[in-house]
């Protein structure tokens, strides 16, 4: 089944109708059929579709995540003028839902 709007790359596609696949392959193995060549060929398709994350350097995942995470403290700190790091991982997330929202609502709207 293809949805244009929901898939906006053909790799998208292509993995969805493999997941698909996949789980109508081990449904198949569950009711006693030999499935386990295709459900094996299609695990190695399905996992190159996805770069593994660098750990190392200075561009690597977790330098980048620990910047954004500042970016949205000082973000927090400015609009709502409380310290981020005392906040509950719901207060932290909750805070970071409006701060999206009441800037959506403040840009202009293009015409």
């Amino acid at each position: 089944m293809y949805f244009p709007g929901k898939y906006t790359d053909t790799k998208v596609y292509d993995y969805y109708t493999d997941l698909k696949d996949y789980t109508l392959q081990l449904c198949a193995g569950i009711q006693g059929k030999d499935t386990r060549d295709r459900v094996r060929e299609l695990e190695i398709k399905m996992l190159t579709f996805v770069k593994p994350m660098a750990f190392g350097g200075s561009h690597s995942a977790d330098v980048r995540f620990m910047k954004t995470y500042e970016d949205a403290c000082i973000i927090i700190q400015k609009h709502l003028n409380r310290s981020p790091k005392d906040m509950t991982v719901i207060e932290f997330l909750n805070a970071l839902e409006d701060g999206r929202k009441s800037h959506k609502s403040k840009r202009p709207v293009r015409r």
